[in-house]
């Protein structure tokens, strides 16, 4: 049995020669947005003040504002905004606070954040979730935004 070939075999042999190089290129710059998106909407859920979030006490309110803190919740002195962070490494992305990061007493702001997240009966800290909900937001970017889509077609089209 023979082969007939027709066409532009050369552009076949380009497409699935560079295939991998081309997916992995793609793979990394998709990892890149999706991580850059989560970290957005991490800190836009924390800017909005979600009306689901439990207010702050009346006596700690009262006392962050007497001392010149933000009076908004979670917002104590921006610590946790700045340390929120994103990238690639390899082929994996994320999104997070960083757990380097302290505060100016010292304190470990990806440990604040965790309290947050879940909550502290023990400090009497209402659960104010952020990344549970920012990780059905990001799926959600994933499975109904085109960028990924396109940035596949992309790399699909540089091997031709």
């Amino acid at each position: 049995m023979s082969v007939r070939r027709f066409g532009d075999i050369n552009k076949v042999d380009s497409l699935f020669r560079n295939l991998v190089n081309n997916m992995t290129k793609a793979e990394r710059k998709i990892l890149a947005e999706v991580a850059l998106k989560t970290e957005q909407l991490a800190v836009d859920r924390i800017k909005s003040q979600p009306s689901e979030w439990k207010a702050l006490s009346p006596s700690y309110y009262k006392w962050k504002v007497d001392k010149g803190f933000s009076e908004k919740t979670l917002i104590k002195t921006s610590s946790m905004l700045q340390s929120i962070t994103s990238g690639v490494d390899g082929l994996v992305g994320y999104a997070g606070v960083t757990k380097t990061a302290r505060n100016k007493d010292g304190e470990s702001v990806a440990n604040i954040a965790a309290v947050h997240e879940y909550g502290s009966v023990k400090m009497n800290i209402p659960a104010r979730p952020v990344w549970q909900v920012v990780h059905r937001q990001t799926i959600q970017y994933i499975l109904f935004t085109d960028t990924i889509k396109q940035t596949l077609k992309e790399a699909l089209l540089r091997g031709i």
